[in-house]
């Protein structure tokens, strides 16, 4: 799928099933010819889930030279063919390959329906750095302390074989859910 051109976003609809994507006054107010709206082929911005929906998931991965802070979005996102990778449990796993020191790092954002269930979490995966020689983390984004928590480490198993790290968090959970009820978690582990 390519990515729309100028002229494409000026023929495009600015709200799906009655919500805006953007609060613009008219179309005509963007002024298309200063607007990025990719970055290295990766669109800015998914409108939407295949079936017209709300978007209910968003999943990134990237090599870091430091741990990020935040949860912003990295680069790039998942592909349609990775989400499904990582969401069947087939022993197809999503790679990322590592070519420096730094963090690997896969983010996973999931939208809920409200801010009081709890979140339990299930990452199974493989990495060619053996966990017991750098663990591998999975941490929750704390939205109250604009810190990430670590809620489970695989710090056993051996190089390319697969493992299952398990977390969850049942305690203060409106500090774990933003505005629109989206959690975000990652998975991580430090290559050196």
């Amino acid at each position: 799928m390519s990515l729309p051109t100028k002229t494409d976003l000026i023929k495009m609809d600015y709200a799906a099933n009655g919500q805006p994507f953007v609060d613009i006054p008219a179309k005509s107010s963007i002024d298309l010819s200063t607007m990025d709206y990719s970055y290295k082929g990766e669109p800015f911005v998914r409108n939407g889930s295949a079936d017209g929906g709300p978007a209910t998931k968003v999943y990134s991965k990237e090599i870091k030279v430091s741990l990020p802070t935040d949860d912003a979005n990295l680069s790039p996102f998942y592909n349609t063919g990775e989400e499904a990778d990582v969401e069947a449990d087939d022993d197809v796993y999503v790679d990322l390959e590592v070519t420096t020191t730094g963090y690997a790092i896969h983010l996973f954002k999931l939208l809920n329906t409200n801010n009081t269930d709890k979140i339990y979490i299930t990452f199974k995966g493989r990495s060619t750095v053996a966990p017991s020689s750098s663990s591998v983390l999975l941490q929750i984004y704390n939205r109250n302390s604009s810190a990430w928590e670590t809620i489970a480490t695989n710090s056993v198993a051996s190089a390319n074989s697969k493992f299952t790290i398990t977390g969850n968090q049942s305690t203060d959970l409106s500090n774990y859910y933003d505005g629109s009820y989206i959690i975000s978690t990652r998975v991580y582990q430090q290559i050196t």
